[in-house]
């Protein structure tokens, strides 16, 4: 299980934070090339996953389908996602999925992967681009995320129209023996550490 940290930035650009980054004593460099993440998110009609992270219950989860790339319309490799919190600590469960596309019938692919059985539908999708670096230790991971965009999905169509997101998300990732050494690195930073869920925000700007 690993800690997974978050800054959300607000008042500084992308090349801001990453030289902010690049010159920490932690010595982050960049670890994979920067890539587009997707993801659409599933809920049950109540919203009760959301509801458990807007509440901050301990032990929840969240289930979604996430694939990389700028196409988001045909999915060569979609991978199911659930995505396990307890307390401060989290894991992710995954299974490769077949090909989506999504001029096919989406909710049949949908009911095919266990969300019929979950009672879950599709939510939202999101949609942004990260990168990825590395401490110099290896010990800690960092990524940013940006140009976060949010899409409604009614009636398993996913919206064209998008609501982009102005704020970065820096993320520190880390297991937990490794805590201390984080602790260390993100409290030389001059972010403000906090909560931030792509999901969440996604409802709240869509008024889904």
């Amino acid at each position: 299980m690993r800690y997974e940290r978050k800054f959300r930035i607000e008042n500084l650009g992308f090349e801001s934070v990453r030289q902010v980054l690049e010159i920490h004593p932690a010595g982050f460099n960049t670890h994979f090339p920067d890539r587009q993440v997707n993801s659409i998110y599933f809920d049950d009609c109540n919203f009760e996953l959301a509801q458990s992270t807007l509440a901050g219950v301990s032990d929840r989860c969240k289930y979604r389908i996430r694939w990389y790339g700028k196409n988001i319309a045909v999915i060569e490799e979609p991978v199911l996602e659930k995505k396990i919190k307890q307390n401060q600590l989290g894991y992710k469960d995954s299974i490769q999925l077949a090909p989506l596309d999504f001029k096919e019938n989406f909710r049949k692919y949908c009911d095919q992967n266990i969300f019929k059985d979950l009672a879950l539908f599709p939510s939202v999708a999101i949609s942004y681009k990260r990168t990825y670096l590395l401490s110099f230790d290896q010990k800690v991971r960092v990524t940013i995320d940006r140009s976060i965009e949010y899409r409604a999905i009614e009636n398993y169509k996913v919206s064209t129209a998008k609501i982009e997101e102005t704020a970065l998300v820096v993320e520190f990732k880390y297991e937990e023996e490794h805590q201390d050494e984080a602790n260390d690195m993100m409290a030389s930073l001059p972010f403000r550490l906090g909560k931030n869920s792509k999901y969440v925000n996604a409802l709240f700007m869509l008024n889904v």
